[in-house]
């Protein structure tokens, strides 16, 4: 059995924060560079620790899954691409991140994906930050563009004031330290406006009232057939195309309504600013 005592302080220690993605490839880069600036301009509590894991969450998170003792909190930091303004921060559920594969093992993978689900039924609650990228280029090209660049001191100063506000602890900034030392750093350097993060609640359709759409709309199918080939001039036959817009458009919406109620489809989706 392994000692716990023997544990390396990422298993051992209370909270951890990953900085999980890759610096040769642009905005790719930026939940590594998150990690940094957390290191580099904060003096958080002992009972956390950063990491930049750069391409290796994968084999961390596969550690973690094996450990005799993990962390109560997984707070990983990420780019993704979902389509929003470059530079947007947000947060993801689990079930919501990207799963497309990419030549790394950063979190984008599905490997690491499973394993932070594993993680969290296993009592850990792991929170994803991440960040829309402005550009990712296929070849090696470092450096983060100016929207991304610009979300680093904010996810970093979200991150640092809810460990403040758990541990009740608060996370000095390196200006602060700086200055104790009697150097002035550039303000430029740490500034940062007030962070927003954007929050997602995907709502979805109870089941009793799937099914009282269902039984609406399947006489609606009845009427619509009716309508159609009912007023056909005698000796008229309806015709095939007929018969298959209507069956498609009920059908179709029978499905999306199914859907909505199994958690598969939501039927609409709230966004929420956390100031």
């Amino acid at each position: 059995m392994t000692n716990v005592s023997d544990l390396p302080d990422f298993c051992t220690k209370p909270v951890l924060v990953l900085g999980c993605g890759n610096r040769l490839f642009g905005d790719d880069g930026f939940g590594c560079e998150v990690a940094e600036y957390l290191q580099t301009h904060y003096r958080l509590p002992d009972d956390v620790y950063v990491m930049d894991v750069g391409t290796s969450a994968r084999k961390l998170l596969f550690t973690l899954c094996l450990s005799p003792e993990r962390p109560r909190q997984i707070i990983l930091v990420d780019a993704v691409d979902k389509g929003r303004m470059p530079g947007e921060i947000f947060e993801l559920s689990l079930d919501d991140l990207p799963v497309e594969k990419r030549s790394d093992f950063s979190l984008h993978q599905v490997p690491s994906s499973n394993l932070a689900k594993e993680l969290k039924e296993a009592g850990v609650d792991v929170r994803v930050i991440v960040c829309q990228v402005g550009r990712v280029p296929e070849s090696v090209e470092p450096g983060l563009s100016e929207p991304v660049a610009q979300a680093v001191p904010r996810v970093a100063a979200e991150i640092a004031r809810r460990l403040s506000a758990v541990f009740q602890e608060p996370s000095v900034q390196a200006e602060d330290l700086l200055e104790a030392q009697g150097k002035h750093p550039d303000s430029s350097d740490l500034a940062g406006e007030e962070p927003t993060m954007v929050k997602e609640k995907k709502v979805y359709l109870p089941r009793w009232i799937a099914w009282m759409i269902a039984v609406i709309m399947l006489p609606v199918w009845g009427w619509l057939t009716y309508a159609t080939f009912g007023g056909q001039a005698a000796g008229e036959r309806p015709s095939l195309g007929e018969w298959a817009v209507i069956s498609i458009v009920i059908l179709g919406a029978l499905v999306m309504v199914f859907l909505m109620s199994y958690g598969k489809l939501p039927a609409y989706i709230i966004r929420e600013e956390d100031e």
